[in-house]
């Protein structure tokens, strides 16, 4: 297993490095514009974000945006509440 460190150097980040390094959930729900919930989602891999707040997160972390794998997937989960 690759630590953060070492992701940050090999420019492998994902979104959820991304979140993790805003500190607190509740910076990256602000920086992004969400919910904790919904960043509690992402995390979780229910959803992800979309590229304009996926860009905001990396100014929130410092983070420079083409160091992230950012790989929409084709059919990302919906809340179970989501219709």
């Amino acid at each position: 297993m690759t630590t953060l460190l070492q992701r940050i150097q090999t420019d492998a980040l994902t979104i959820s490095d991304v979140i993790n390094l805003c500190g607190k959930r509740q910076n990256a729900a602000d920086a992004a514009g969400v919910s904790r919930k919904t960043i509690h989602n992402w995390l979780n891999g229910i959803g992800e974000p979309s590229f304009s707040q996926g860009l905001r997160l990396c100014a929130a972390s410092g983070i420079n945006p083409a160091t992230v794998a950012y790989e929409p997937s084709a059919h990302p989960q919906q809340p179970a509440n989501h219709r």
